[in-house]
């Protein structure tokens, strides 16, 4: 048991945690510094209850950015990169479609039998990924998974969260600053969104390279 509220808090801290602390500061930025190193009279002797108050806006704001995320990357997938993301992910694992299917096949996930033809990856990637997370021989999965979901989110946090610092600053800085700035901060969320596509990636190759394995180790061992 303390071994899978360690796993879920970590999950919350980097998935949500941290982006949503991230998006939190970057709308106070203005309001922070104006404040400068002066706390108000109103908040003095009350600093420990807003730490708390902005880590659970803070972990709120992660869920939302979260949701977001996803129905804007799940558009994006479905309508430009779905095709290139199935092949890579093919590629990453170097899948063997008659291992593949005699592992679906075996798991039961699939209600009729599965030929080269229907055999579509995308398919069947959420029910192999949700097999292999739930087995604890393959824990490393998590890893993964909540890298996927701490990036994704982070994406989040610096595209929404910036911006309002981004009209800020156009309107109040030179326009050789303002190209640099956002500049950066474009280049910024390309990076997050790269490694948040590089952990989906790996943690669905190694879901399909997982259940193959599993399912040929219980044959191996039903055939002794």
């Amino acid at each position: 048991m303390s071994s899978i509220i360690e796993k879920i808090t970590l999950y919350d801290f980097f998935g949500y945690l941290i982006p949503g602390s991230l998006f939190a500061s970057l709308l106070c930025l203005r309001t922070l510094h104006e404040f400068g190193n002066h706390v108000p009279e109103e908040v003095q002797g009350y600093e420990t209850e807003c730490l708390v108050l902005f880590l659970l806006w803070g972990f709120l704001f992660g869920l939302l950015l979260s949701e977001a995320a996803r129905i804007i990357l799940d558009f994006i997938d479905r309508v430009w990169l779905e095709d290139k993301y199935a092949e890579r992910i093919r590629k990453a694992a170097h899948v063997d479609t008659t291992a593949l299917i005699n592992a679906i096949q075996k798991s039961g996930i699939a209600e009729i039998a599965v030929t080269d033809k229907d055999a579509d990856l995308l398919k069947y990637l959420p029910a192999v990924y949700g097999i292999v997370q739930s087995d604890e021989t393959y824990k490393r999965i998590h890893n993964y998974a909540s890298s996927e979901t701490m990036y994704k989110n982070l994406s989040a946090a610096v595209l929404f969260g910036g911006l309002i610092e981004i009209l800020y600053l156009i309107r109040t800085v030179q326009a050789t600053w303002s190209c640099g700035i956002i500049t950066a901060w474009l280049l910024s969320v390309a990076l997050l969104m790269h490694r948040y596509y590089r952990f989906k990636i790996k943690k669905y190759a190694y879901s399909v390279i997982w259940f193959i394995k599993k399912y040929q180790s219980m044959t191996a061992v039903n055939e002794q």
